[in-house]
């Protein structure tokens, strides 16, 4: 059982607070109120109302509005942006009146929605939402790069992904998956092919999105800024001031039957084959957060298989810990901060893992690079865990929503209740 410091309890009690204060309606208008004061005193930007609706159903994926939260603050008083959060069954109840509040809705569903019962939110929405004056956006926090519906895609002015393909045509493609799986993406499809599946009526495949889709994909913030890696960060201790007595770290072992089961397994066996040369823990068993924090402290190279997505809170973990990152290329990806700069902050192997060996040998037997890679990617990565940075990263998102150009517009046709435009610094790219 994980031992919790009194110092803990009450980071946990704050935090704890702190959600369910930004969550209220309460949090809501007393921003609101601040911002007209402010603005009012100093003439500063008039306020952007948000809010954000989702079913709540997938904690991974609700995590991607955790530094909406840890921020709220800032955003407020920063950029003039006030969001209030409701529930889908909530949202679904209100009038088309509720609505004229805001400048922009956001939606969040879980992957495992049943297909009628997006096409059911999505209609309510697109009812009720004035499109003239309010725009809608897709928040996706699923572990991979697809998107499972394209409907969802169309109907929306922006679809926020936690990461996507570098490359964009990587989207245009169908993907497989054997038949009883709810996700299909470029993971399932090289599972399916690892395992042979060609025969037609033992797989299923996704649809290739669009290029109107592709051109309103937005790339956020990704899983680094869970409260999961915040509340690591905030931990005491020195990652480099560890006694380092494991060379290699894998614990990703998952049941047999779990589809992502071939990649894990080949990550085990290749650093098992290691065990001969190298100090190597492989375990299968599993053990509390804290002892496995202290495990990532001890080590030098954490190997991190790919899962249910590419990323996965290992690899923050394992950066945070001071351990060298050794993981599947990642070049196929793009995402923000972007911890996964081949031999810079992490390194790559081979998705068969052959070249294991070989990157580990170099790294181990050179501690004064390894310890240097490794402070490199801590370094890159607390940088991207600041305030600063993600003001910038939702500023960004904001420009492509609420664009400079159309703040006459939108002040001429906004009811008197609904929130003024604001200009944001252009979107970067």
């Amino acid at each position: 059982m994980t031992r919790v410091t009194g110092r803990q309890a009450i980071q946990r009690l704050l935090r704890g607070l702190r959600r369910r204060w930004a969550r209220s309606a309460a949090s809501y208008r007393y921003g609101v109120a601040e911002r007209a004061v402010v603005g009012a005193v100093s003439k500063r930007k008039p306020v952007v109302r948000l809010l954000l609706v989702s079913d709540g159903a997938e904690y991974t994926s609700e995590q991607q509005f955790a530094p909406l939260i840890r921020h709220q603050r800032a955003l407020r008083r920063e950029l003039g942006i006030v969001f209030r959060m409701i529930s889908q069954e909530a949202a679904l109840a209100r009038p088309g009146a509720f609505f004229l509040d805001y400048d922009v809705v956001g939606l969040k569903l879980s992957f495992r929605s049943k297909p009628g019962d997006v096409e059911k939110a999505l209609a309510h929405l697109r009812k009720v939402v004035d499109r003239t004056t309010t725009k809608l956006v897709y928040f996706d926090g699923d572990d991979d790069q697809s998107m499972q519906w394209p409907n969802v895609c169309e109907a929306v002015d922006l679809y926020v992904k936690k990461h996507g393909f570098a490359d964009i045509s990587a989207y245009r493609k169908a993907y497989r998956a054997t038949a009883n799986e709810t996700k299909i993406n470029n993971l399932t499809d090289y599972v399916a092919r690892l395992a042979g599946d060609d025969v037609p009526d033992q797989t299923v495949t996704s649809v290739p999105v669009g290029d109107e889709c592709l051109g309103k994909l937005h790339v956020g913030w990704n899983i680094a800024l869970d409260d999961k890696i915040e509340q690591l960060v905030a931990r005491p201790g020195e990652a480099g001031a560890q006694v380092r007595s494991i060379d290699i770290l894998c614990r990703a072992h998952v049941p047999p039957e779990a589809w992502i089961a071939p990649m894990r397994s080949s990550a085990i066996e290749a650093v098992t084959r290691l065990s001969s040369r190298f100090n190597v823990l492989a375990p299968r068993s599993r053990v509390s957060q804290e002892e496995y924090n202290l495990e990532l402290t001890r080590s030098r190279i954490c190997v991190s298989p790919i899962g249910y997505g590419e990323l996965c809170w290992r690899d923050f973990e394992a950066i945070l810990s001071g351990c060298l990152l050794v993981k599947p290329s990642m070049d196929h990806i793009t995402t923000k901060p972007n911890i996964f700069v081949p031999h810079s902050t992490y390194i790559p192997v081979n998705w068969d893992y052959s070249d294991l060996e070989e990157k580990c040998a170099f790294y181990l037997e050179n501690e004064a690079e390894r310890a240097a890679l490794a402070s490199r990617a801590r370094s890159t990565l607390l940088n991207g865990l600041t305030e600063e940075w993600f003001l910038r990263e939702f500023s960004e998102l904001m420009a492509r929503l609420i664009p400079s150009e159309t703040s006459a517009v939108r002040r001429e046709k906004a009811p008197a209740s609904a929130g003024l435009s604001v200009t944001f610094p252009p979107a970067a790219g």
